[in-house]
């Protein structure tokens, strides 16, 4: 809603689950709205609600085109066809988010002389395109300045080394794929303006390669290199080389000693530091994270999931870092004093706390009540923490919009029932193997937080029919939907879920003798946007409940393991989903072996019907 003083308007949006209506109700004419608001209120929807908002009036269809810069198709499968007759008529179209949209080479050209004006393409999980597609491509996208290109795997390095000669303002490089390091030296030697590098996985990148990207390219304020070998030496070249790095991401960088790490913290340091990422690094201690938080002022994001070397001692000198905004301590050495230390000061800065599997919990829950009131994530998973502790936390934490209390023993109804009086922006929350939730409990949630996007419930065995059955008739919004093991629901139970949550994209519905082919049935009639399904031990489901997932063409992960589903249904689900992308047979009555299952994936995706 806007109101302006200047001129009298008012204009409200109403957001439904399958479609949005603009009304507008103003004492001036559309054309008359100050454009600089009015094109905020548009940037800030939806792509799919951008454009249905071009057939509400004659001034919206003139207008729209000109407002969308970004057009993100990831959150499902879409053809390209569909693809190609949206962004026709985008003429400042400059972000473009494929997502898994299968396409060809042609298809990749047909874009390139649509939209010239193209500054970013991101593109997932795509075997089909080749390095002389992207060729063609690039040489109409001129103004090209960020790529991202995640498991394209028939993308070489010789691509990413042309483009580099050809695309020399580039300021975004991310390739998680089979190049080699010789690629990376390209891009380091004609991109010196590169700010960010996501080279996360990409195994077959060397040290050498990895060290003169880091001399060609100082401005560099992003790098992630997760997975990779980086040797002590690389960190400190990195450290002494980047001096405006900005995030720095090493998880599961597991070559690093402490003599590598102490770079961080000694000589020239990385004042600029906003973000740091130790995960699964063995060798991060106490006083390294000491000496980072007494270097590094302007941290603001640190994540130390699974440093086994990290206790109460690194929390408490992270609790000086004033501007923290997300902390990541689970399965560390930390207790509940170095959560008391973390938040035992006001944090109003702090929306991100995860702490799962942190012993005694529940005598920390007083300090991030009151400590972190602003906190908008919130992960608890495997702590000792009690419906109380659930009832003192929501007054304090109206903000919360992800919550997941999975595997939390002590909690049951009481804390669903807080969770739905206090917490109503709530978009994600987990409460699987909470075995003393029931429906009264889901109802409440149901009721209290209608916004909900994501509900894990897995192995909630009290639940029924009836409390998914809330959930259906209030939560619109939902998205993905996890009730494996919950022995009680049944398809009734299911298909109603998926009639009312049109939005749905992935569900779980394991271990689940009730769920017969009828019910498969009525997921595949109402859920067509489903991306990802889990049925894996349902012993009730056979090739024909199989056969009708071909109307959720958009499904790219989908499981049977362990049901009765036979080759002919395997066969019939691999041509039926273009844009699939893992099937997990395994157990099942299915004579392919799983490696065989994929290569016949593969196979389906390079030769398209």
């Amino acid at each position: 809603i806007i109101f302006s003083e200047e001129r009298s308007f008012f204009v409200g949006f109403a957001f439904c689950p399958s479609h949005i209506m603009a009304a507008v109700s103003m004492s001036t004419r559309l054309e008359r709205l100050p454009h600089l608001p009015f094109f905020h209120i548009l940037e800030c929807l939806p792509t799919w609600s951008q454009l249905k908002l071009r057939d509400v009036c004659r001034s919206l269809r003139k207008t729209v085109p000109q407002v969308i810069v970004t057009a993100d198709f990831s959150d499902g499968f879409v053809p390209i066809a569909v693809v190609k007759n949206v962004v026709q008529s985008l003429e400042s179209l400059a972000d473009l988010d494929l997502g898994h949209t299968p396409f060809s080479d042609e298809d990749l050209s047909e874009l390139a002389r649509r939209i010239p004006n193209l500054q970013r393409i991101s593109i997932k999980w795509n075997n089909r395109i080749t390095d002389e597609g992207f060729f063609n491509a690039c040489a109409l996208w001129t103004k090209l300045i960020a790529v991202k290109l995640d498991s394209c795997d028939n993308i070489s390095g010789v691509f990413v080394s042309v483009l580099a000669e050809r695309a020399t303002c580039f300021q975004s490089f991310s390739i998680r794929s089979r190049i080699f390091g010789d690629a990376v030296m390209a891009v380091a030697h004609h991109c010196p303006n590169l700010t960010e590098a996501d080279l996360s996985d990409s195994r077959m990148i060397t040290e050498f390669g990895i060290s003169f990207l880091v001399q060609g390219c100082p401005g560099l304020t992003l790098l992630n290199l997760s997975g990779l070998h980086i040797a002590d030496s690389t960190l400190r070249l990195l450290v002494q080389h980047l001096p405006r790095l900005q995030s720095l991401i090493l998880d599961r960088c597991t070559g690093l000693t402490r003599d590598g790490l102490e770079a961080l913290t000694t000589g020239i340091r990385l004042v600029e530091l906003r973000e740091l990422s130790l995960a699964s690094v063995p060798t991060v201690t106490d006083d390294i994270v000491s000496a980072i938080a007494l270097c590094c002022g302007k941290l603001q994001t640190i994540n130390l999931f699974g440093c086994t070397g990290v206790s109460d001692a690194a929390a408490k000198s992270l609790s000086v870092l004033p501007d923290l905004r997300v902390v990541n301590v689970a399965k560390t050495r930390i207790t509940k004093n170095g959560i008391s230390d973390i938040t035992g000061t006001p944090r109003p800065a702090l929306v991100t706390l995860i702490a799962s599997e942190i012993p005694q919990i529940s005598s920390a829950i007083s300090s991030i009540a009151e400590g972190a009131s602003s906190l908008e994530t919130l992960v608890l998973d495997s702590t000792d923490i009690q419906d109380s502790g659930v009832d003192h936390l929501t007054p304090h934490l109206s903000r919360l919009s992800k919550v997941d209390f999975s595997r939390c023993g002590g909690l049951s109804n009481i804390s669903a029932k807080a969770l739905g009086s206090h917490c109503h922006r709530l978009t994600a929350l987990s409460l699987s193997h909470v075995s003393r939730l029931d429906d009264e409990g889901l109802r409440a949630i149901a009721v209290g937080c209608p916004n909900i996007s994501s509900l894990i419930l897995a192995h909630c065995k009290k639940l029924t029919d009836d409390g998914l059955v809330s959930v259906a008739h209030r939560c619109l919004e939902l998205s993905h939907l996890d009730v494996g093991h919950c022995t009680e629901i049944t398809s009734a139970g299911i298909a109603t879920v998926c009639r009312h949550c049109t939005c749905l994209t992935a569900l779980t519905v394991t271990h689940n003798d009730d769920l017969t082919d009828r019910g498969v049935e009525a997921i595949a009639r109402h859920s067509v946007r489903l991306t990802s399904l889990d049925l894996s031990q349902c012993s009730a489901i056979s090739d024909a409940g199989i056969g009708a997932l071909s109307r959720c063409r958009a499904l790219t992960s989908i499981c049977i393991s362990q049901t009765v589903v036979s080759d002919a249904g395997v066969n019939a689900l691999i041509v039926a989903h273009p844009a699939l992308r893992n099937l997990d047979v395994i157990g099942s009555r299915v004579t392919f072996t799983q490696a065989r299952v994929q290569t016949l994936i593969a196979e389906r995706q390079m030769h398209p019907l």
